[in-house]
């Protein structure tokens, strides 16, 4: 099974979300409010597509307007993307995608090695070598809105587990 996820983190609690953005936001998209813990917040897409929403930009704009930030974020493990889009106040101001992630070799078990060169994907030659990211493009823009990178776990669990939209092949 492959996950498609388009989502709004918001760095606010469920509580204060559903309180200052009750019937504030103007889509046609049908958007499901999640808590992903006691600091984060999402809106997702629930209806079953293939293809990402241009108006969730849209979305993710409002929702700026209201709470300073939105972190756009897009996921597709069928093709291996990963994007973010951070909005401020109305306004996308930083976009992380798949050249901006951060690639280290894998040893002979194919565990990364953490404390060796770093590359971008762009700099992967190619040869023999197996690389994994470190650090992707959602985790790069959840770090840029000031949270710790390392919640990605989190994150990730958040947008794969199977109430999503998942599709079946």
């Amino acid at each position: 099974m492959s996950c498609v996820f388009e989502g709004i983190l918001i760095k606010a609690s469920s509580e204060k979300v559903k309180y200052n953005v009750n019937q504030k936001i103007c889509t046609n998209l049908k958007l499901k409010f999640e808590k992903l813990n006691d600091y984060l917040s999402c809106f997702n897409v629930v209806e079953n597509s293939r293809n990402f929403s241009s108006d969730l930009d849209s979305v993710a704009s409002q929702i700026s307007e209201i709470f300073s930030q939105a972190i756009l974020i897009r996921y597709d493990d069928r093709i291996g993307y990963r994007e973010s889009i951070i909005f401020e106040k109305g306004v996308p101001v930083k976009q992380f995608n798949l050249a901006d992630e951060i690639w280290v070799m894998l040893d002979e078990d194919g565990n990364p090695i953490l404390d060796s060169q770093q590359f971008t994907i762009d700099q992967i030659e190619e040869d023999d070598e197996e690389y994994e990211t470190i650090y992707n493009a959602i985790q790069l823009g959840i770090e840029f809105v000031g949270i710790n990178k390392n919640v990605w776990k989190e994150v990730h669990s958040f947008i794969t587990k199977p109430r999503w939209r998942n599709i079946d092949f």
